[in-house]
């Protein structure tokens, strides 16, 4: 997944923050008869581990309730809740979530690191914001867990100076 350039990035007004601008990885054709998503490509899970789309739907529901729990981390990625969290509060309730295929670190590998991309959509006076979130997955002691979480620039950017 191509997302986040080394030297580019949004940062707000009056913030003290940069975040990566990201665009969506051209995953071709899925195969199958699978619903794609702005942004997300096709919604198609085969082939992935079991474990690893457990993992992103605990992530989904989490998103939906504004709250990243500590278990669901790797066990030296702590204060990726801190920091999720108090950005999520800044966000109201996404009227949806959903993610699209997982996708390993080195294409064509079958890596045990796999990055999926998340959108929450917000509706506000019947319009509607999209914010962009990567999630990276990793097996810790035999389960899976995000070892990395990614704020796209420009929908975290565009939605902020719109609220």
């Amino acid at each position: 997944m191509s997302t986040r350039p080394a030297d580019s990035g949004k940062t707000l007004p009056g913030g003290s923050e940069t975040f990566a601008v990201m665009s969506p990885s051209s995953s071709g054709s899925s195969g199958g008869i699978y619903p794609a998503l702005n942004g997300l490509g096709y919604l198609d899970y085969s082939g992935s581990p079991d474990g690893l789309v457990s993992l992103l739907r605990s992530v989904e529901q989490a998103f939906r309730n504004k709250t990243i729990p500590a278990e669901i981390c790797a066990d030296t990625r702590q204060f990726i809740p801190v920091l999720t969290n108090y950005r999520l509060n800044r966000f109201p309730v996404p009227a949806s979530v959903a993610f699209g295929r997982p996708v390993p670190e080195n294409s064509g590998d079958e890596s045990s690191r796999f990055t999926s991309r998340f959108r929450l959509s917000f509706v506000k006076d019947q319009s509607i914001s999209e914010l962009f979130i990567d999630v990276v997955a990793v097996q810790d002691g035999g389960a899976w867990k995000i070892d990395e979480l990614y704020f796209d620039g420009d929908s975290y950017a565009v939605f902020i100076g719109q609220n």
